[in-house]
């Protein structure tokens, strides 16, 4: 059997410490987009196991995905992420190195690896060797369910996260009262 394809991602983390809520979320939302680009590429034709073509190729298959599964929710996204798929097409870590910033080595089928690559909002460079960058965890959160949501593949660098400065997970407090004078 033929050794899986993988990808070196680097995560910017700005030093900071890593939310466990975050990161988890961030990795149920990618393997969700992981899971909708392989349902989606499979019926196209397929070949996309065995090679990475253009990045023109990757983004007109980000599109076909979207496409595919506009007006997916969060909800949605959170059941699709629960898919189980067989040991050669699932998404696996074949290293993480905790620096700054986060560097991991994923393993997978690559169009689907690099699509959800692009709609977190990453970038991903086709040359000799397959090298991607994703946005802080947040704004690629946001950027998965925003492309999901509006059938729009986020801009290189990603979606900022539309939050009112709250961490992911906690309710805003009540608002001030406005001062009477």
């Amino acid at each position: 059997m033929a050794e899986k394809f993988s990808i070196a991602t680097v995560i910017e983390t700005d030093g900071a410490a890593l939310s466990v809520l975050e990161f988890s979320t961030f990795l149920f939302n990618f393997r969700a987009a992981y899971v909708l680009a392989l349902q989606t590429l499979d019926p196209l034709g397929g070949g996309f196991e065995d090679s990475l073509h253009t990045q023109r190729d990757l983004h007109s298959f980000a599109n076909d995905v979207l496409v595919a599964h506009r007006r997916t929710s969060a909800l949605a996204l959170s059941q699709v992420a629960k898919t189980n798929l067989d040991a050669w097409t699932d998404l696996q870590f074949i290293d993480i190195r905790r620096e700054n910033p986060l560097r991991v080595l994923l393993a997978g089928v690559p169009a689907a690896l690099a699509v959800a690559v692009i709609l977190s909002g990453g970038k991903i460079e086709v040359v000799g060797v397959v090298k991607a960058e994703l946005p802080p965890l947040g704004t690629g959160i946001a950027s998965i369910q925003d492309a999901f949501r509006t059938g729009q593949v986020p801009p290189t660098g990603g979606t900022p996260p539309k939050r009112s400065g709250t961490p992911l997970g906690q309710k805003p407090g009540p608002k001030p009262l406005p001062n009477k004078k």
